[in-house]
Order: C-alpha cells, then structure tokens, then sequence
C-alpha cells in the first residue's frame, strides 16, 4: 500500500477524479497502466542486458552488478522509509 500512495498512482487517482466522462477516466487509466508496464519492462530489459554483458566478461562482474544493484535498492528503500517516518 505504502509503494502505491508513495508513487505516482496519487497522480492517476486526480486524473482519474478530475476527467469528465467516465470513457474519459477509463482511457487516462489504461494509458497510465500501458505506460507504467511498458517502463517496468524496458528498465528490467535495459538492467537484464547490462547484467549478461557483465557476465560476459565473468562472473565476478556479474557479482559485482548485481551485490551493487542489491546495495542501492537497499539504500533507496531506506532513505524512503525515513522520509516517510519524518512526515507522519
């Protein structure tokens, strides 16, 4: 629940609130669920490449990326948490 009234998805629920009709509404939401599916997936595809290409060169790179990615996921979640802690 928090990941969704954190992100965008407060966006859509005015665009949605505020469109006239409800074709209208139906429309910004398909488009805003098209839209955030098709960039899930060229960040997965576009990480998913840099990760075989790593591992190309060997595993240890490999390691490297993913033990790296894992790093600033982790840190990211964290600053976030704190944020959100420091409002409520």
């Amino acid at each position: 629940m928090l990941h969704g009234l954190a992100g965008s998805a407060a966006i859509l629920v005015l665009l949605v609130a505020a469109a006239p009709t409800r074709t209208a509404q139906l429309a910004y939401f398909l488009a805003f669920a098209a839209g955030t599916m098709l960039g899930m997936l060229l960040v997965s595809f576009s990480l998913a490449g840099l990760v075989r290409l790593a591992s190309g060169r060997g595993a240890r790179w490999a390691t490297v990326l993913h033990l790296g990615s894992a790093t600033v996921s982790v840190v990211v979640g964290v600053l976030l948490a704190a944020r959100v802690a420091g409002e409520l």
